[in-house]
């Protein structure tokens, strides 16, 4: 997932050329993520589902180090960069 630059900044490209999905064809955050952005111009708001999702994915995240894991055990299990778990802690 994206390519880090070693200053803790990383460098993600996203081909929203490519997407297609319609707003209720989305299943995960990322799908959402990119049809918010591809769609940004026509949309009043973030789709529901999508704050829903990442609400949820916050307190997944919560509650997995409140049981003892690290941010790096964490990260590696959600295939995510350590800053983004730091971040919501």
């Amino acid at each position: 997932m994206g390519e880090e630059l070693g200053d803790g900044t990383n460098l993600v490209f996203v081909d929203l050329f490519g997407f297609s999905k319609k707003e209720d064809e989305c299943e995960t955050l990322e799908d959402f993520w990119m049809y918010s952005i591809k769609n940004m111009w026509a949309l009043e708001s973030c789709p529901e589902r999508a704050k829903g999702e990442a609400e949820g994915s916050a307190e997944v995240i919560q509650l997995l180090h409140a049981k003892g894991m690290t941010i790096e055990q964490i990260a590696g299990l959600l295939d995510v960069y350590p800053k983004g778990i730091e971040d919501l802690l």
